[in-house]
């Protein structure tokens, strides 16, 4: 148990049956539960999307039946469940007409997970020209597994146009990165932390680890602000999946 309450898991893979994360209904809410203890009141459900083996209408199907069926089975004072994907960048990903479906549910906010190459000028273009479209609030899954595909300018260019940057809790914790993880937070270049889990074992749901080590480095404060402005992204669209 934690004296953590109001966390948010912004990216995990916690819904069953989908991709590489969680085997069955009861390991999701074994994970749900061990997250719960940790204080997690808000968890994103981003299972990966990849658009050159899922065809989108078969995915969102089979996502809504996994979701009703955790969602039945979710104990009275559970964390809120919000319905998203990790969508794989793609060339034609502006131009795909039921992107706007992979959001994060209630929310503007599409995960995307980017190449693990060099960034193109092209890569570049298309996150932008997501960016700019009121629809959406493009967030760049997992940042610190890209640092050697990207140059640091472009980031902070990306940053500054409205994409924002999530943050596996795995780069706060290792002792290899987390320093660097520090530094990319306190320049803005982190918003939400995510513990990117895909099991009670290996991958297991990690947020208080993370958090505990940006409180003890930044403060208690900069912990409420990511939680609260992860919170307030998720609630930011009061509409059903689909609506502009």
């Amino acid at each position: 148990m934690t004296n953590y309450k109001g966390l948010v898991d912004f990216h995990s893979h916690m819904i069953h049956r989908m991709d590489d994360g969680s085997k069955s209904l009861e390991e999701s809410l074994s994970m749900i539960k061990r997250s719960s203890e940790m204080g997690v009141e808000h968890i994103a459900l981003t299972p990966h999307f990849y658009p050159r083996n899922d065809d989108p209408t078969t995915f969102l199907e089979r996502r809504e039946r996994r979701y009703i069926e955790l969602s039945n089975a979710l104990p009275e004072g559970s964390p809120m469940l919000h319905l998203g994907a990790e969508v794989e960048y793609f060339d034609g990903i502006v131009q795909m007409e039921s992107l706007r479906d992979f959001r994060i549910r209630g929310s503007k906010c599409l995960l995307i997970e980017m190449p693990f190459a060099k960034w193109t000028d092209r890569n570049l273009s298309d996150i932008s020209m997501l960016s700019r479209q009121k629809s959406y609030r493009v967030v760049l899954a997992h940042i610190e597994r890209y640092l050697n595909c990207f140059d640091y300018d472009d980031l902070v260019a990306l940053v500054r146009q409205g994409v924002m940057v999530q943050s596996n809790a795995e780069n706060f914790i290792n002792i290899f990165t987390r320093k660097r993880a520090i530094s990319m937070l306190s320049d803005g270049l982190i918003h939400f932390i995510g513990t990117d889990s895909h099991g009670l074992v290996g991958r297991a749901p990690n947020l208080d680890k993370a958090v505990a080590y940006i409180e003890k480095k930044l403060g208690r404060g900069i912990v409420d602000q990511i939680s609260d402005l992860s919170a307030h992204m998720l609630g930011s669209v009061p509409e059903t999946v689909g609506s502009p």
